[in-house]
């Protein structure tokens, strides 16, 4: 018998995010389950703010140990949410846009937009936007903590 345990919560703040449009206020929750006899599986369940269970992405829970990622990917000042090898659309749904799981999130160029890190075997990948137009963006020692100091387990 499979025990499913919730391990991953990622709250879109109300001005951010393009996950469940149309289900803006207030803001949805992403939650990961992982749960199987034969291994780690995951799949993403969102929430309303009252608990209340809206959708699951996708049908069946994908193999492995995937990790959210959530930044301002396009550099508009609107964070986005990427998880295993998917950007999240609007509908809640994964569009697959990496080769490799997503690792973590932050603006590594200094183009004010944030570029997805991603890692596979022995590699570690930096995508950006293409369409990212450079801008000046102030990171504060918040943002600098949260870059430096960035650990799984």
């Amino acid at each position: 018998m499979s025990v499913p345990l919730l391990s991953q919560t990622v709250v879109l703040e109300p001005s951010s995010g393009t996950c469940l449009r149309e289900r803006s206020s207030p803001p949805p929750v992403a939650a990961e389950e992982r749960c199987g006899e034969a291994g780690l599986a995951a799949q993403v369940h969102w929430f309303d703010a009252s608990g209340n269970l809206l959708s699951k992405w996708p049908a069946n829970p994908l193999n492995g140990n995937p990790d959210f990622v959530k930044g301002d990917w396009r550099g508009n000042g609107r964070d986005e949410l990427f998880w295993y090898r998917f950007r999240m659309n609007g509908e809640g749904e994964g569009v697959l846009s990496f080769k490799q799981d997503v690792y973590h999130m932050f603006d590594f160029l200094g183009t004010g937009s944030e570029q997805v890190i991603s890692r596979g075997g022995t590699a570690l990948q930096v995508y950006g936007y293409t369409l990212a137009r450079p801008r000046s963006v102030k990171r504060d020692a918040a943002y600098r903590k949260k870059v430096a100091n960035h650990t799984h387990y």
